[in-house]
C-alpha cells in the first residue's frame, strides 16, 4: 500500500532528508553531482528573463510555503537572513520521504487545522505544475529573520504552526505574498543560494519589472513594508492579516528589548501553564505518529482544554503594575 494523502515520499538523496548540509533544513542537493562537484549553470532562457536568488525545498514543503500555509521558513542558520524581497522557490528532485519525523511531525501540526483529505491535496504541486521536480515553481517575498528563541514558549507555539516544524533553537524569515508562476522553469537546484534567470512570461500576473531590471509585485507596491530595512522591529501601528503579526504587542515588546526583567506570580503561573501544553503537543504528535503512549500520559493529553482555559483567563487578567523603587 502506497502512502496516505496521495503523496509520493521517495527515498533520500545522499545529503540526507534536507540537503548536503543537515543545518539548512530544507536545502536541496540536486544541483550537485559526483564527490559535491556543481553541475553545469542553467543555459539563459528564450526571450527577456529577470535574475533572482532562488533556493530549493522539497516536497512537501515547497507546495506547503506556496499555497500559503507554511508562512514561516525555520532553519538552524540565518540563511536567508542578508535576503529582503523576492525569493524564486524550486522543487528539488527528491521528495521528502513519507513518514519520516519531518513530515510526520509536519502532518501532526496541519491535522489540527485541516483534514486528511485537504492535507493530500496541500502535499501536491497543482495539476498545472505536476512536472515541477526540477524547475523553479513559484516566488515568495522574503521578510526579516529572528532567532526563534527571542521569543517566549507561547509565542514559540504560534510559530511552530507557521513553520509547519518546531521552531524552537531555529533562526525563522517570514515569508509572504506565495504566488505560483504561470509554468514551470527546468533549472538545476543547489545546496545554497544561487541567482536563476526567469523569463517574464512565466511571472504570476501583477508583477512588473522596473527600469533597473528588478522585479515589483504591484499588488503589494503600494502597501508598506511590515518591517524597517535592517531591522528587526515591526512597523509600529501597522496591522498584519498573516505571520509574525499574530503575535500581536507581545511580539513586539520581545523584539524591542522592552520586557519587564522582573518575574511576577501572573507571569510564573503562564510559564508552568505554557511548559505543560508544550508537553502535551509534544505527546499528541507522537500520539498521531503512531507511538503508544502510557495511561499518566493519555491523562495529560485530557487535561489539555483545562489548561488552555487556565491559561487563557491568566492572559485576559490586567498586566501586573512594576516593582517601584530599586
Amino acid at each position: 500500500m502506497g502512502p496516505p494523502y496521495g503523496y509520493g515520499g521517495v527515498e533520500m538523496g545522499p545529503g540526507g532528508g534536507w540537503g548536503m548540509d543537515p543545518d539548512d533544513m530544507g536545502l536541496g542537493e540536486d544541483g550537485f553531482g559526483p564527490e559535491g562537484m556543481p553541475m553545469q549553470p542553467q543555459p539563459r532562457p528564450d526571450g527577456p528573463c529577470v535574475a533572482l536568488p532562488a533556493l530549493s525545498m522539497r516536497q512537501p514543503f515547497a507546495s506547503l510555503v506556496l499555497f500559503g500555509v507554511k508562512q514561516l521558513e525555520a532553519r538552524n542558520r540565518p540563511v536567508l537572513k542578508q535576503l529582503s524581497g523576492p525569493l524564486a522557490l524550486h522543487v528539488s528532485q527528491h521528495e521528502e520521504v513519507f513518514g519520516s519525523p519531518m513530515v510526520s511531525t509536519a502532518v501532526a501540526l496541519l491535522r489540527r487545522r485541516y483534514s486528511d483529505e485537504t492535507i493530500g491535496s496541500l502535499f501536491n504541486l497543482p495539476q498545472s505544475h505536476a512536472q515541477g521536480h526540477g524547475c523553479i515553481v513559484g516566488l515568495v517575498d522574503v521578510e526579516a529573520t529572528w532567532p526563534a528563541d527571542l521569543f517566549n514558549e507561547i509565542e514559540q507555539s504560534q510559530l511552530t504552526e507557521q513553520a509547519v516544524f518546531p521552531v524552537t533553537g531555529t533562526f525563522i524569515t517570514q515569508l509572504r505574498n506565495p504566488r505560483w508562476l504561470k509554468y514551470p522553469v527546468p533549472t538545476a537546484g543547489y545546496n545554497r543560494l544561487w541567482q536563476v534567470q526567469i523569463p517574464l512570461d512565466a511571472l504570476p500576473d501583477g508583477t512588473e519589472v522596473d527600469m533597473d531590471g528588478n522585479l515589483v509585485c504591484t499588488a503589494l507596491r503600494d502597501k508598506p513594508p511590515l518591517y524597517q530595512p535592517g531591522s528587526a522591529a515591526p512597523l509600529v501601528g501597522e496591522g498584519d492579516d498573516m505571520g509574525l503579526g499574530l503575535l500581536g504587542g507581545d511580539m513586539v515588546r520581545t523584539m524591542m528589548g522592552s520586557a519587564d526583567s522582573q518575574v511576577g506570580e501572573k507571569e510564573k503561573k503562564m510559564k508552568k501553564l505554557q511548559k505543560a501544553l508544550r508537553q502535551i503537543d509534544e505527546l499528541k504528535a507522537k500520539q498521531e505518529s503512531g507511538v503508544q503512549l502510557e495511561k499518566t500520559q493519555e491523562g495529560k493529553i485530557e487535561r489539555e482544554e483545562q489548561l488552555r482555559a487556565e491559561l487563557a483567563e491568566l492572559m485576559s487578567q490586567p498586566d501586573e503594575p512594576p516593582p517601584t523603587g530599586m
